[in-house]
């Protein structure tokens, strides 16, 4: 456990109070150094990461301690975020309600200070405690947005960063949520296709998008209409089956479990839903920190009637899902009521000219950040942007192409002498 301030701005009341980070350290046995990974969600633990052993990785795994750690609220650091419904048998409350659990179980003082802003001071504090000068940096998903402002913030501390399903400095709140709507329907389009291709029982099984459309509203209708019951107790309803759609359609390797789940649901049984929600087990509160971490960092404080109009714009970025009007109450987010600006300035990176080359790694089709947004942070970064043409959200060290995996494994060794990284097909 590292202790650091819930502030890093001295004359903050918060300054004084701690929090106690959580970290984990697999030792390399020819240790030159150490990778530092930071997560994604934002919420997901990130301690004891893995990272696939093959003969691409190998080299990499022998001479780099590998480093882990659970960004601040999230388990086991602490404090924990938590923001549990009112009633314990409660499945799904208001976001109003929410927000106000969250304030009563955490304080409104600390909930000001889980942001990334934050998460970079914390990244810097992780530096200081190895004693190493310069980092080596493995992120995901959100954990692009804290590489890449850490990148900005301490330039001299880095020596290799790789950002993999890129988060785009650039973009403000709004359109990085309408961005990421577009993605989803643009994905739910493809694994409909192929439904149609390759599994004429899965309900989707439609080459016309809007013909998909028809038939995902008509089984999120059922649901709604007749919820069925997982293993834990919980509803199987309309809004459950888009939770887990939402994450499921990211992999294209896991679209025949996923087809197979959406048959079944159909058929009334729920089997298949049960391992696809349950094989990766989520922390207890994750999805409470994935929103508390992005109200931190995002919350606008609109009026009512603009924020409204702001997430009927949002909602209308994909289809699939919108099988009902939604009512205002519906719209309104969490971070609609947050007791606090969110502290995000969307900007286009200038970088010191003295940072190293960084390592950008995307897929032509992601479904939650968009290739461009890879192409655009690469370009002001002026770094190396290594493509893979498939569908899927991160993949860097997780085996699933040897052709990247190498690619990423070279440049960690050898920032300076990377050169150009070549572009990897799905089956590579």
């Amino acid at each position: 456990m590292l202790a650091v301030p819930l502030s890093y701005q001295p004359d903050d009341a918060a300054h004084q109070r701690e929090v106690k980070l959580a970290l984990t350290r697999q030792r390399a046995p020819n240790s030159q150094g150490a990778l530092l990974f930071i997560a994604g969600g934002p919420g997901q633990a990130g301690i004891n990461p893995l990272a696939s052993k093959s003969a691409a990785t190998q080299q990499l795994l022998s001479e780099y301690d590998i480093i882990g750690y659970s960004p601040r609220g999230v388990a086991p650091s602490l404090p924990t975020i938590a923001c549990p419904a009112p009633d314990k048998n409660a499945q799904v409350y208001e976001s109003k309600e929410f927000v106000e659990s969250c304030i009563r179980h955490m304080g409104a003082d600390t909930l000001k200070y889980m942001s990334a802003r934050d998460a970079v001071e914390d990244v810097e504090s992780i530096r200081r405690a190895l004693g190493n000068e310069r980092l080596n940096l493995v992120s995901y998903s959100y954990g692009t947005k804290v590489a890449a402002l850490y990148a900005q913030r301490y330039p001299a501390h880095v020596r290799s960063a790789v950002l993999d399903g890129v988060v785009d400095l650039a973009e403000d709140y709004t359109t990085q949520r309408l961005t990421q709507e577009q993605g989803y329907q643009h994905t739910f389009e493809q694994f409909a296709a192929w439904c149609a291709h390759n599994r004429q029982d899965c309900p989707l099984a439609a080459a016309e998008p809007e013909a998909a459309n028809q038939r995902m509203h008509t089984l999120l209708a059922k649901l709604n209409a007749h919820p069925l019951t997982d293993k834990q107790g919980e509803a199987i309803d309309s809004d459950a089956l888009i939770g887990l759609m939402g994450t499921e359609m990211l992999w294209q390797e896991g679209w025949p479990d996923l087809a197979k789940t959406l048959r079944d649901l159909q058929k009334g049984r729920t089997g298949s839903y049960n391992r696809l929600k349950y094989q990766s087990p989520t922390g207890e509160h994750e999805d409470d920190a994935l929103t508390v971490i992005s109200c931190a960092d995002a919350a606008l404080q609109l009026p009512r009637e603009q924020e409204l109009q702001r997430l009927r714009q949002i909602d209308a970025g994909s289809s699939f899902d919108n099988y009902r009007p939604k009512s205002d109450e519906e719209l309104l987010e969490p971070c609609s009521y947050w007791p606090h600006a969110g502290t995000d300035t969307a900007h286009t990176p200038k970088p010191d000219p003295s940072l190293p080359k960084l390592l950008f790694v995307a897929q032509t089709h992601d479904g939650t950040t968009p290739y461009r947004n890879a192409q655009a942070m690469a370009a002001a970064f002026s770094g190396h942007l290594l493509t893979r043409e498939g569908t899927g959200h991160t993949l860097v060290l997780n085996g699933l192409s040897e052709c990247v995996d190498k690619q990423v494994a070279d440049y960690l060794l050898d920032p300076a002498g990377f050169v150009a990284a070549q572009v990897c097909r799905a089956d590579d």
